[in-house]
């Protein structure tokens, strides 16, 4: 079951709305830090969507982690590569370096890169 979660996240199902949808707001969480453009400037909803960022780094770590344990992570990414090359990686590059104002942020997304970096040796290039 978690298997078949973790592959509905990141694989590239067109089909599938809700897959689609969830990598969307992951993709806008984790390049603009919101999940809404029309949350901008709120600090209420900005203190939310910080949260939901790292919920998000948090999730896909484990995802990865999971995907990688069963020799799933390589295939995702290269059924997907466009999200993973374009989006996802400089994002998470993005909250490597912001590692001094955000830690936690920057754990989860370095164990990120560095299970997508064993999956994929291609991922280097």
């Amino acid at each position: 079951v978690a298997l078949n979660a973790c592959k509905t996240i990141v694989a590239n199902d067109t089909k599938d709305k809700s897959a689609s949808e969830i990598r969307g707001a992951i993709a806008a969480l984790l390049r603009n830090g919101l999940l809404r453009e029309v949350d901008k400037g709120d600090a209420i909803f900005s203190a939310f969507n910080e949260t939901l960022k790292n919920l998000s780094l948090r999730l896909l770590s484990k995802i990865f982690a999971n995907m990688l344990n069963k020799g799933r992570l390589e295939t995702a990414i290269q059924d997907n590569n466009e999200w993973f090359l374009d989006t996802l990686i400089p994002s998470l590059v993005d909250a490597v370096k912001n590692a001094e104002d955000r830690p936690h942020d920057a754990l989860y997304a370095s164990d990120c890169l560095s299970n997508l970096l064993r999956a994929s040796k291609d991922l280097l290039k």
